[in-house]
């Protein structure tokens, strides 16, 4: 079997940085419309909304990939292509598009690179609060263009709070074995987005988050981030993510080291 053809990292980092500019500036000049009919908001499928600034940010992250010198196949919640070639870009546009189209601000973009199921790196943007993440394989992690390093908040998991989010009819069947690991914790949220609090959890605002039933292009970029800083990221019986697999994960269990150790236990109780 061959050796995949070398690519250059740096150049990658670069479009992926071009690419999420361009789709922040598509998606602030839409975001707080004063008419909300400006969004064209409507049902992608049961639970999910979506709008013109999804198809928008999309096609802005779409073009400027294509028009880059690394290549690579596309699989975007919006899109995908199907080029030869060994690196798929995993793209969420608009990660958090129900709370994008009422005005809330918990709302992300996602771009990650991915070769022979290992992320190569990955680059959240959270334009409301102006916070730019990135992880490179092997390189570290960087906080607005500087290296940085986050800690585990304090707390045991009886004190802590945790996001919890159900994505997806499936995910919504186990309500009930959800409510029974989740009564165990300090408190939980939601906020019907990936990118918005797994950035908050590499921050160290949050303890960690927990998905169901989740495709890997919401998740794929912050995984990347927290590989280079420690942060844990598992299914929900502690085996590592195939970041090749285009089927949804099951269950992410996405936490710092101590609070992912209690997750896991937790889970596995009930």
């Amino acid at each position: 079997m061959s050796e995949p053809a070398p690519f250059d990292l740096g150049e990658a980092l670069k479009i992926a940085f071009a690419a999420t500019d361009t789709a922040t500036q598509v998606l602030e000049a839409r975001f707080r419309p004063e008419n909300a009919g400006e969004l064209n908001i409507r049902s992608k499928y049961q639970g999910a909304v979506l709008t013109d600034a999804d198809i928008a940010a999309d096609e802005a992250i779409t073009e400027v990939i294509r028009a880059g010198s690394i290549g690579g196949k596309i699989y975007s919640e919006e899109s995908s292509t199907d080029d030869e070639s060994d690196l798929t870009w995993l793209i969420d546009p608009l990660c958090g598009t129900s709370p994008y189209s009422t005005g809330l601000a918990q709302w992300g973009i996602n771009i990650a690179l991915e070769r022979a199921g290992v992320l190569q790196l990955g680059v959240i943007s959270l334009p409301p609060s102006r916070e730019l993440l990135t992880g490179v394989k092997m390189r570290g992690a960087s906080r607005n263009g500087r290296q940085f390093a986050a800690e585990e908040p304090p707390g045991d998991i009886s004190e802590v709070a945790i996001a919890v989010e159900l994505d997806g009819g499936a995910a919504r069947l186990r309500l009930k074995d959800t409510l029974d690991w989740t009564g165990s914790l300090g408190q939980v949220y939601s906020f019907v987005s990936a990118a918005y609090p797994l950035g908050q959890v590499l921050l160290g605002r949050l303890h960690g988050a927990v998905y169901h039933d989740i495709d890997n292009v919401h998740i794929a970029a912050a995984a990347a981030i927290a590989y280079e800083m420690g942060v844990e990221v598992t299914d929900g019986d502690g085996y590592a993510i195939d970041w090749a697999s285009r089927n949804n994960v099951d269950k992410l269990v996405f936490a710092w080291p101590r609070t992912h150790a209690s997750l896991l236990e937790l889970m596995q109780q009930s």
